[in-house]
């Protein structure tokens, strides 16, 4: 995927593997570009002054911003070292000129062509942006539904003794998960057969839609020409 997507050599090689493995949650590299415009992360390689990890009063670091997932991302400093942070969706993080990194951004030596990380046309299967924000299509649920089951052991489960929930038959293999509350514990259990019936279904019903629009189409043309 970092191929077709084209990382500024920049960015060290620890962080295109974690990115990219985030990636199969995201539905893609696609569907993680669109995670970055729904979440208000700070745009790839902007020159930001953000936290240096997760602590309750962490330093404040500068170097260029890469998006990992949700509100979570990467700050690439300019020794080519990374840093964990977090940012407030919509937060102004930009660096002022007095920033040590300022000059490590004007070395010959980095390379900071930046690729346009704007919505390509196949987030359309992601969600629609809204001027409330970022809303799932039936077809973004659908491909949303299709990445979750990716690489998920195979069903059904059930929920067992201890918060375990395992694969039926249960005992004969490792726990795939442990939720404390029972109602969780259930809810994780049948989620595994039920969002491929949903999928499924949803299928279904697009694809009857799809057949009854160009039957709807079709007589409309013969009505408007007879």
């Amino acid at each position: 995927m970092s191929d077709e997507w084209g990382w500024c050599t920049w960015v060290p090689q620890g962080v295109r593997d974690q990115v990219e493995d985030f990636w199969r949650y995201h539905g893609g590299e696609a569907g993680w570009r669109a995670d970055m415009l729904r979440q208000g992360a700070p745009k790839y390689g902007a020159v930001v002054t953000m936290d240096d990890g997760f602590g309750s009063n962490p330093a404040q670091v500068t170097g260029m911003y890469v998006h990992a997932w949700n509100n979570i991302g990467r700050i690439v400093m300019p020794d080519g070292t990374f840093r964990y942070t977090s940012f407030v969706s919509g937060r102004d993080y930009t660096a002022t000129p007095e920033d040590a990194f300022a000059d490590a951004i004007n070395s010959p030596d980095l390379d900071m062509s930046i690729p346009d990380p704007g919505l390509p046309e196949d987030v359309r299967l992601f969600g629609v942006l809204t001027g409330d924000g970022f809303t799932s299509t039936p077809d973004g649920l659908l491909a949303r539904a299709r990445a979750v089951l990716d690489g998920v052991t195979e069903g059904p489960w059930v929920q067992v003794g201890f918060g375990n929930v395992q694969q039926v038959p249960a005992g004969q293999h490792p726990p795939v998960a442990k939720a404390w509350r029972s109602a969780n514990g259930e809810f994780i259990a049948q989620s595994r057969t039920l969002v491929p019936e949903l999928v499924a279904l949803a299928a279904r019903q697009a694809a009857e839609i799809d057949r009854l629009s160009t039957e709807l189409d079709t007589a409309n043309t013969k009505a408007a020409h007879p």
